[in-house]
């Protein structure tokens, strides 16, 4: 097995160093783009010169943040095409959610002369358009971001198309179809891309774990213990997370604040450096968190893993239903109770209604 140990970047930047610069180059361009209005034009002698940082702070943001020891945004994801097409994807959809609800609002206090409450009122068409979110979610999950996204793109198109030529004066109940349509466009759009982007991202950056262990009856007799394999580091994925862990930990130690507190490494120590060496330590050494999940995963009837449905209905067995961590298909990357809770509720929630 190669070494996996990680080579240190050049130089650490502080995490959140690139942020800032992006913060900065934001308020520069903020300022500048008041200064038009303000002078009647864009010839205005100080326009261009504040948008130099702006310009500026996306570039630096990339080079720096790949310089970073933590950054903020891992900008070497775009190398991925899936990822740089469904990112360019959410920031469209975005640019036209703010873009739409801005001109919008501006039209209907500037054209119609609305106050700030009705034109707030008026807007209530696209609220409730973006309502359909969870649909979009639920849609994604079953047809894929593809088909869903490309649905949102069209009913976005559909929406724009008839409100170009409307009148000023246009009855207000055809601007609010109009705005209606634009918002399930844009619930349609944004999670599918956000979905495909997160799937194309490098497994090694997601905490979940990729074995799975079994729980098995070791007999008929309800009071004997089960036997039950966790499948720890089982999968060279997991592996490779734990050296890359341990590679971490070292380099913070390694760092002047922590020297100063005088730490010094206990285990696995100086016998384990290569990646060899770690992965041996690794599977003798790693013991399980107590916050275990998973043995009842729920699916579809048709999935040969899956124990309930998605509201705890034991497959093939009426009446019967599970609601606890055994039913997460997938182990959370947060601690196990929120998400229990969060499943009862849910499934509480719907206990009448199926």
């Amino acid at each position: 097995m190669p070494s996996l140990v990680p080579t240190p970047p050049p130089k650490a930047l502080p995490p959140n160093f690139a942020a800032k610069i992006v913060g900065t180059g934001l308020s520069a361009a903020t300022y500048a783009m008041s200064l038009p209005g303000r002078s009647g034009g864009l010839t205005h002698a100080g326009f261009y010169g504040p948008l130099l940082p702006d310009c500026a702070a996306p570039a630096a943001f990339g080079v720096l943040g790949r310089r970073s020891a933590a950054p903020l945004l891992n900008t070497g994801l775009f190398a991925d095409k899936v990822f740089s097409a469904t990112a360019a994807s959410s920031f469209l959809a975005g640019a036209i959610q703010f873009g739409a609800l801005v001109i919008q609002a501006l039209y209907f206090q500037l054209v119609r002369g609305y106050d700030v409450i009705d034109t707030g009122l008026a807007m209530v068409g696209f609220a409730v358009g973006a309502a359909v979110l969870p649909v979009s979610g639920r849609l994604t999950d079953r047809f894929g971001g593809g088909p869903v996204s490309l649905a949102g793109s069209l009913m976005t198109t559909v929406a724009f198309i008839p409100a170009a030529p409307l009148p000023t004066d246009a009855p207000l109940l055809a601007l609010e179809a109009c705005l209606l349509l634009l918002g399930i466009g844009n619930a349609l759009s944004v999670l599918p891309s956000s979905t495909a982007a997160y799937v194309t991202v490098d497994p090694v950056t997601r905490p979940e774990p990729e074995a799975h262990g079994r729980l098995r009856l070791a007999g008929l007799d309800p009071r004997t213990a089960p036997q039950l394999d966790l499948g720890l580091l089982q999968h060279p994925l997991d592996v490779r997370k734990m050296i890359e862990a341990v590679a971490l930990g070292r380099r913070l130690a390694a760092t002047a604040p922590m020297r100063a507190l005088g730490l010094r490494e206990i285990a696995p120590g100086p016998a384990a450096a290569s990646g060899t060496e770690l992965a041996a330590y690794l599977r003798a050494h790693v013991k399980p968190y107590p916050h275990l999940c998973g043995t009842a995963p729920m699916g579809s009837a048709d999935d040969p893993t899956a124990v309930v449905d998605n509201l705890g209905r034991v497959h093939g067995v009426p009446g019967l239903r599970v609601v606890d961590a055994s039913i997460l298909p997938d182990a959370p990357s947060v601690a196990t109770n929120l998400t229990v809770m969060m499943a009862a509720e849910l499934i509480a929630d719907r206990f009448g209604h199926s």
